[in-house]
């Protein structure tokens, strides 16, 4: 496991789920803030659409979960979850990841306009 103190982590770590040589899902992880707030990670899913629905996303964030807590990180932050999207909100909540703040009027959605953002943590 690598131990990043209080220092910078400048690597972006990528994930890619295959099934059968055919990309359906990836995600990102990277330090959420450089310096003393490095130690708490951020991440980014992407989920094929024509394979949502399936636990893709759920293992994914399972998946990352782990690599986090790998990499050193004390914590996972998410910045910016669409208060609409409850699918979303659903599957992190599974995983232990809680509401800490909300942004009004953060997020403009292609059909309900502007829309409130979540921020959720889960410690590591």
């Amino acid at each position: 496991m690598r131990d990043y103190g209080e220092g910078d982590r400048a690597a972006i770590e990528r994930v890619v789920a295959e099934d059968d040589a055919e990309v359906v899902g990836s995600y990102t992880i990277k330090p959420n803030h450089p310096g003393r707030g490095a130690h708490v990670a951020n991440a980014g899913y992407m989920v094929a659409e024509s394979r949502r629905g399936r636990g893709i996303g759920y293992t994914l964030g399972e998946h990352s979960i782990e690599t986090a807590r790998a990499l050193g990180y004390r914590a996972l932050q998410f910045n910016q979850v669409v208060a609409t999207n409850e699918t979303a909100v659903r599957l992190w909540e599974r995983p232990g990841f809680v509401v800490i703040g909300r942004a009004p009027q953060a997020f403009r959605h292609p059909r309900a306009g502007l829309v409130d953002t979540l921020m959720m943590f889960r410690a590591l």
